[in-house]
């Protein structure tokens, strides 16, 4: 199919290699192929299937009339298929490689509430992974946030150590954040006490 004027047309059908960054005509159909890095690409596909999973849970937790969707989605019990497929498909050669290694590390992480190894790997993404991950960062900090304070009450937090904890550089930052979540901030602390929610 021709996209556009002056790009090349790519190949329908074929393997998932061939559609995927395979081989394209250019010109007067001459075949060039493209070499890509399969090892990356299956990372990104667990990235996706785990940002999916988050997006359905959250879905119907909003449907079902809930008001804290992320955090609850967060907490649903059961995995996802779409992420399940997605491991499975899996080829053994990839297991080692560092940007497979690291998608599968984000969504362990994700998956069991790890969220300071889940900002750490973030701030180590390999290659366009963080972009990926930005979809989960914010429901990662939130729920960071809310674990945080359910764990240091009645005792303020530090913002400078929950900016540390929720990945902020500059504790203005994770001070606003904190804020548009509707949690109260007080001379460089975070109030955590009960009436104060």
């Amino acid at each position: 199919r021709e996209e556009k004027e002056g790009r090349p047309k790519v190949a329908e059908g074929g393997s998932k290699n061939e559609r995927g960054g395979g081989e394209t005509e250019k010109g007067k159909g001459v075949k060039k192929e493209t070499k890509g890095h399969p090892e990356e690409f299956e990372a990104y596909g667990l990235l996706l299937a785990q940002k999916e999973q988050f997006t359905q849970y959250s879905i119907r937790i909003q449907q079902a009339g809930g008001t804290d969707a992320p955090l609850a989605a967060l907490l649903a019990p059961g995995g996802s298929s779409s992420l399940v497929s997605e491991m499975r498909q899996l080829p053994i050669e990839v297991l080692g490689h560092p940007n497979v290694s690291h998608a599968l590390a984000v969504c362990s992480s994700f998956r069991l509430g790890n969220w300071i190894r889940f900002v750490e790997l973030y701030g180590a993404a390999p290659a366009m992974s963080a972009y990926l991950m930005d979809a989960l960062l914010l429901a990662a900090r939130a729920a960071a946030a809310a674990g945080l304070k359910r764990a240091c009450r009645p005792a303020p937090v530090p913002i400078a150590l929950a900016a540390r904890m929720m990945g902020f550089e500059e504790t203005k930052h994770c001070e606003l954040y904190l804020d548009e979540l509707g949690m109260k901030c007080e001379g460089g602390f975070l109030v955590t006490t009960a009436n104060k929610e």
